[in-house]
């Protein structure tokens, strides 16, 4: 039983991550194409719009998108560091 609630527990941690993804990606795209048509950066309520969310719910996509790309980057760092302690 208790494997059975690990291994719920990792699959919804995995669509929840790819339903992260594809928000990030959607947002990548409605800005760069708002940005396009309006010849400068899109604000919050322009994207929130577009997006047909609320502004909160952007404001969220966007930090954890900055929370994933740090996490990548202190990834990276970290693995950096181990291969110049190795050498």
């Amino acid at each position: 039983m208790a494997m059975e609630a690990v291994t719920e527990e990792q699959k919804q941690s995995e669509q929840t991550a790819e339903k992260l993804t594809a928000s990030v990606n959607v947002l990548n795209v409605v800005m760069t194409k708002l940005a396009e048509e309006l010849g400068r950066e899109p604000n919050l309520s322009e994207i929130a719009a577009k997006m047909q969310m609320s502004e909160d719910e952007v404001q969220a996509v966007m930090k954890e998108a900055i929370n994933a790309v740090a996490v990548d980057r202190s990834e990276a760092a970290q693995k950096e560091d181990e291969a110049l302690e190795n050498q």
